[in-house]
Parts: C-alpha cells; sequence; structure tokens
C-alpha cells in the first residue's frame, strides 16, 4: 500500500505545527505506520480493533476537511481497501493492487498526490 499515491498522506501522523486544530476536531490520531508498528508489536487482540482504527482514518479526514475533497476520497479508498485482506484470508496483494486499479480508474484524481495545504473547513 505504501506505493499507492492515495496512501501516502495517511503513513504519518497530522503535523500538529501545521493543523493544531485537528486534535480538537480528532482527539483519536491515528496512521498506517501508527497501525503497522501496533500489528509488529502483538498490541491487536481482534480483527475488528485492527479495522476500528483504520476505519478511523477516513472518519478523522471526513471531520476535518472538506466533504468529497480528495483527501478524503484517498482517506475513503485506503481505509476500504486496507480492511479487505483483515476479513479475506484469500486476499492477495495482487487482488489489492487490481482493486486499486479499479478506484483509480472510476476516480483518477485518487492516483494524485494531496497538495501541502489540506482542504480545511473554516472553524
Amino acid at each position: 500500500m505504501r506505493d499507492f499515491e492515495a496512501a501516502k498522506a495517511f503513513f504519518t501522523y497530522v503535523d500538529l505545527s501545521l493543523y493544531p486544530n485537528y486534535i480538537k476536531i480528532n482527539p483519536y490520531m491515528i496512521d498506517l505506520q501508527f497501525i503497522r508498528d501496533r500489528l509488529e508489536s502483538g498490541f491487536y487482540r481482534q480483527k475488528a480493533a485492527i479495522q476500528f482504527d483504520l476505519e478511523h482514518i477516513a472518519e478523522n479526514a471526513e471531520r476535518y476537511n472538506v466533504p468529497d475533497s480528495l483527501i478524503v476520497r484517498q482517506a475513503k479508498a485506503v481505509s476500504s481497501l486496507a480492511v479487505k485482506p483483515l476479513w479475506n484470508s484469500f486476499y492477495t496483494t495482487e487482488k489489492l493492487v487490481a482493486d486499486y486499479n479499479q478506484l483509480v480508474a472510476r476516480d483518477p484524481a485518487i492516483n494524485l498526490p494531496v497538495d501541502s495545504e489540506l482542504s480545511v473547513e473554516a472553524e
């Protein structure tokens, strides 16, 4: 997933020096690297807990950004794709790439880099 342009904004935490009000809107900060670290440390006891964190990426993006903005669409795509292998042991990397490519075919902007500025709603 690291190679997917849509996922790049979600591999690190939100920089609070750039977006100081983010924590007020989204007190449960989560990113893909944090989830990966939790997986590697054995933190998660249930698949549902992993799904909860993955879905929070999209929920946080939706709360903070303009509805239907690129960052929100990317967050939804990344979250939905990342959850799939949790519940389907036959879901392969090849299938993940194919599903991502289908999303990009429907919405080519998904594969564009997000500008350095997030499209934030006014407080």
